[in-house]
């Protein structure tokens, strides 16, 4: 699975370069579990060590391909806890999206 990914992750660059002086990519945001196993607990994907897993391989990829990494993962977890960035536990609630925002405009703009 992870070599497949990666190999995703090469194409999707490649097919970019022709019209992007830099590729930036970012990491996946982690998930409440505790709300997204009451849903699901065959999905990896809805698990933070599967999100995790992915993205030190895009982050490798990054490294080693000269592209940029907003690590979007780090930030949800260093926020307050008691602060919810997310609509379901999954997908960001509009606080989360402004935590994303600020992560891209520093990235660019610093």
């Amino acid at each position: 699975e992870k070599d497949e990914f990666v190999k995703n992750l090469a194409k999707i660059t490649n097919d970019l370069k022709p019209w992007a002086e830099k590729i930036i990519f970012l990491s996946a945001n982690p998930v409440v579990e505790k709300i997204t196993a009451a849903e699901t607990n065959t999905e990896r994907i809805r698990k933070n060590s599967f999100i995790e897993e992915y993205n030190n391989e895009i982050k490798k990829f990054c490294e080693s391909h000269s592209s940029g990494f907003i690590d979007t993962y780090s930030r949800f977890l260093a926020n307050n806890p008691n602060e919810m960035l997310w609509i379901d536990g999954l997908h960001p609630n509009e606080r989360g999206h402004q935590l994303i925002f600020n992560a891209v405009k520093k990235f660019l703009f610093s």
